[in-house]
């Protein structure tokens, strides 16, 4: 009868050990949800930033930099193609 207990014991044992991982794994879930952050942001990108480039390496600005540049050529950012 002592080897049936050894393998109700370490069947007992097992599954205690399969609820302890789940109710550890549900209160690490829980704390991250409880503690979540949102973070929100005023602003959205619609892939239509304009940049201006006048010929040379790393000369590029945004068109909220600068005026009207009129040596440099304007490209959309999301097409690639020439801003008429």
């Amino acid at each position: 009868m002592t080897f049936w207990i050894g393998v109700l014991a370490g069947f007992l044992a097992n599954v205690f050990a399969g609820v302890l991982l789940v109710i550890v794994y549900v209160v690490i879930q829980w704390f991250l949800a409880a503690t979540d952050i949102t973070i929100g942001y005023n602003w959205r990108f619609d892939g239509t930033v304009v940049v201006q480039f006048d010929g040379g390496l790393g000369s590029g600005t945004t068109s909220s930099d600068s005026t009207n540049s009129s040596s440099g050529l304007e490209f959309c950012a999301r097409k690639n193609a020439p801003v008429r």
